[in-house]
């Protein structure tokens, strides 16, 4: 016996014993119960084995005395080869190459097209494809055509307009038996077609946030049925080499970082197209005293010059960075709107008096070498703006280049004023490009200094382009591509929708405009907003209770101060935060603009004392405004670290010094008169009267305050 009381074997006096000794090195062996598993073990392992018996026996001769030791062995080895066998058939069987191999082999062998080369294969596959896409738009587009209605929305939204405008009836009940399938929920709506990608367009700039929350966004991007992503980066790219220095000073992406955006998004299948401007809006880089010769007005960074090749060398270094770390894409965004100044400049005027050309013609040449660098050098095709495109003459625009190079976005973000049509006419692209684009907006695009989106205003403007998909696809030779929801960082105020300026405030945060997004999401997917499967799943994605029952109620912005705050998904601080500053700024709105305030409350009143407190409606008005700065002091020491959640401590400054501090500067402001206000009429001997009016003046004449002022 062993000292642990284990029985000790030699190999050589009992095989058996000792190969049971060594497989049971814990347990004492002259348990029955365990040499009869060893036995039951044994004659497995033997039945495993009998097909290799020759193998077997030879170890056997060869190696007597440890025989049951090579079976084991064999044994192992055995299943382990066939454990490989199963993985590697299942790996062939399931491999996209094979995949894609069948899946050409039976459209060859409907084709008859069984012995055709690799590129014939591919051809013909695409043409099918593409024919299969036509049948299917066409059924769409007949199952699903919409009643006449209104397309201009004179009259405030509700329910049953909605209803009406998505095609459905009364009651959110269907005109078509079409149903569309999110995130395993079945929501009901005819299909729109609105082409192969419905993307989301994400501005970084002047406001970048965190890669940690843009890895929790994608999911959520794809769970609401986007397929991609379109990224306007400007000076938040890692620029290399010369172009370092452009990039932001503070709050910039890293080389890495981008690495980590391209990846989280192919994990999740969601294409990316990145945007870069070309022309106009480039005041990201031409706001810079480096390339102030490069601008078409020298006090204008706004736009470059398109006749000088340093601009034109410029573009293409911009191009060839970001394309070197988004290189799997498939389309790139070459900005092409805020032209409007160009033919200006000196070298402009002389140019196209020389040849003879139009500030149109200035417009095409240049796209078009850009559009040119950018397919010769990368294989890849150029999207642009058609803001530029809508003035130009159907022949001028079809004898372009640029119609063979470029694939036109139409940018529609606000409902068509009455006899509007200029936005979405396409008569002057039909012959001219094979493929369009459409875009919306889901933020940015209602007012300067907002905090949330008009969910009003982007659910009409996207259910009249629902109505215009509608009625354009299957009718007209160009193709929808796909669909872009743009999503601006700030908004300015002009006739044609601009672009983010860097000389313009932040406006409707991201985290904020987030439920908004779902909604009009599911709208363009073909889905009522006010369906009760809709508003459920919306529900559920973001945790909101109530809240989309109350947006799909909503049609004046101040009933989003009764939105519910207790949202969980991710940013919802962010988004309970902007209802509580909305709310404040509100109330001290309608305060200051009170018959209360503006009758009583006025700078002479209260420098003379001419006040009285002691009314319900003065005593209503204190209160609020000692509420409203109770709210703000706490809004103050909260928002902080509510917002450096999302975005890097620069732009939580400015957010703080845009939306937070004025406001709490002017909370306290009228909490301290409303305290001296109702300390009026008293005073510590007893009661206090006052004046006469009007009070005898002793200071300065009229005139000197005029001056003064």
């Amino acid at each position: 016996m062993s000292e642990d009381g284990f029985a000790e074997f030699d190999e050589d006096d009992d095989p058996d014993a000792y190969y049971r000794y060594s497989f049971y090195q814990t347990k004492p062996v002259q348990d029955p119960q365990q040499l009869e598993e060893a036995e039951k073990w044994e004659e497995t392992v033997i039945r495993v084995t009998a097909p290799f018996s020759l193998i077997a026996k030879w170890c056997q001769n060869r190696f007597p005395a440890t025989r049951r030791t090579w079976r084991r062995r064999l044994a192992a080895v055995t299943v382990l080869l066939f454990l490989v066998l199963v993985f590697t058939v299942a790996s062939v069987l399931h491999s996209p190459r094979l995949r894609r191999f069948n899946f050409d082999s039976q459209r060859a062998r409907e084709a008859g097209m069984r012995g055709t080369n690799k590129r014939q294969l591919q051809a013909k596959s695409s043409s099918i494809l593409d024919e299969a896409r036509s049948r299917h738009r066409h059924a769409a587009v007949d199952a699903g055509k919409l009643p006449n209605v209104n397309v201009h929305l004179k009259h405030p939204i509700n329910v049953r307009s909605i209803n009406e405008m998505t095609g459905f009836g009364h009651q959110g009940q269907l005109d078509s038996h079409k149903t569309l399938k999110h995130g395993g929920v079945v929501l009901p709506g005819p299909e729109i077609q609105p082409g192969e990608h419905v993307l989301v367009h994400l501005d970084f700039k002047g406001a970048p946030p965190k890669i940690s929350y843009l890895k929790k966004l994608f999911p959520l991007i794809k769970e609401l049925g986007a397929t991609g992503i379109m990224i306007e980066y400007e000076d938040t790219f890692p620029f290399w080499g010369e172009l370092k220095r452009y990039s932001s000073s503070t709050e910039k992406y890293s080389i890495h970082q981008v690495s980590q955006i391209v990846a989280s998004a192919k994990q999740l299948n969601l294409i990316i197209i990145p945007l870069v401007d070309t022309i106009g809006n480039l005041d990201w880089i031409l706001k810079h005293s480096d390339f102030g010769p490069y601008r078409e007005i020298p006090t204008n960074p706004q736009t470059l010059c398109p006749s000088k090749e340093a601009g034109f060398e410029l573009i293409k270094a911009i191009i060839d960075q970001i394309l070197t770390l988004h290189n799997e894409s498939n389309w790139i965004h070459l900005g092409g709107a805020g032209a409007q100044s160009i033919g200006e400049c000196r070298v402009c005027k002389e140019r196209t008096a020389r040849r003879k050309w139009s500030r149109e013609d200035l417009y095409l040449d240049h796209m078009s070498k850009i559009a040119q660098y950018v397919k010769v050098k990368y294989d890849m095709q150029a999207i642009i703006w058609d803001d530029e495109l809508r003035s130009i003459s159907h022949e001028k625009l079809s004898k372009s280049p640029l119609t063979d190079l470029i694939e036109p976005m139409i940018l529609n973000y606000k409902e068509s004023k009455p006899g509007d049509n200029s936005t979405l006419d396409l008569t002057s692209y039909q012959g001219s490009f094979k493929y369009i684009w459409g875009a919306g907006a889901f933020k940015g695009a209602d007012s300067v200094d907002s905090l949330f989106p008009s969910y009003e205003g982007r659910l009409k403007n996207i259910l009249e382009w629902v109505q215009f998909i509608r009625k354009t696809e299957g009718t007209t030779s160009l193709s929808f591509r796909g669909f872009v929801l743009i999503g601006r960082q700030s908004y300015i105020s002009t006739h044609i929708f601009c672009r983010f300026s860097h000389f313009s405030t932040l406006c409707e945060l991201l985290p904020v405009s987030l439920p908004v997004l779902g909604m009009i999401l599911q709208v363009v997917k073909g889905s009522p907003p006010t369906s009760s499967a809709v508003i459920q799943y919306l529900t559920d994605v973001f945790s909101c209770p109530s809240l989309f029952e109350e947006l799909a109620k909503a049609t004046e912005d101040n009933n989003r101060a009764n939105f519910h705050k207790n949202c969980k998904f991710d940013g919802s601080q962010i988004f309970s935060l902007a209802l509580s500053i909305h709310s404040a700024r509100a109330n001290l709105d309608t305060l200051e603009n009170s018959q209360s305030v503006k009758g009583y409350w006025t700078k002479y009143n209260l420098d003379n004392g001419f006040v009285s407190p002691m009314t319900m409606s003065q005593l209503d008005v204190i209160k609020t405004f000692l509420e409203i700065n109770d709210t703000m002091t706490r809004i103050l020491h909260s928002s902080e670290a509510v917002f450096g959640e999302v975005y890097g401590p620069d732009t939580v400054y400015e957010l703080l010094d845009t939306f937070v501090i004025p406001l709490t500067s002017r909370a306290r402001k009228w909490a301290a008169i409303a305290r001296n206000v109702s300390t009026f009429g008293v005073s510590s001997g007893g009661f206090r009267g006052w004046k006469s009016r009007p009070v005898h003046h002793n200071g300065p004449s009229l005139g000197h305050l005029a001056e003064d002022l």
